[in-house]
């Protein structure tokens, strides 16, 4: 799944009655046609118009005991999906799938222990 997070604030709660939705996707190389698909993949609706905003890294740094330690933020990409108005996006469709991702098959397998009977 390539969708962060949904990005529900006050004033995207107003979008939401205009039918607009806003996420942050994870591969900043996706372009409006691969969203497109992705969306009507996911979502199973039919998307009218789509804005996308890149977030660049930014340097952050704070002071420890052992001094001053560096990092970044990470690189995001911003989307807002508009979609036909007899349509509705669940976002707690996004969670239920989440889960389902969590559920690695290959941790649940059982291993043998293997015993020395010296």
């Amino acid at each position: 799944m390539f969708i962060i997070r949904p990005i529900v604030t006050k004033r995207g709660s107003e979008k939401g009655k205009k039918k607009v939705y806003t996420f942050y996707i994870y591969n900043t190389s996706y372009n409006k046609i691969q969203i497109k698909e992705e969306i009507n993949k996911f979502f199973g609706c039919t998307v009218i118009a789509i804005r996308t905003m890149i977030y660049f890294r930014k340097i952050k740094s704070r002071s420890s005991k052992k001094g001053f330690l560096y990092g970044k933020t990470n690189k995001l990409k911003k989307i807002m999906v508009q979609i036909k108005e007899n349509q509705k996006i669940d976002l707690n469709l996004l969670d239920l799938k989440k889960e389902k991702d969590k559920i690695n098959p290959l941790l649940n397998v059982n291993k043998k222990t293997e015993t020395n009977n010296t």
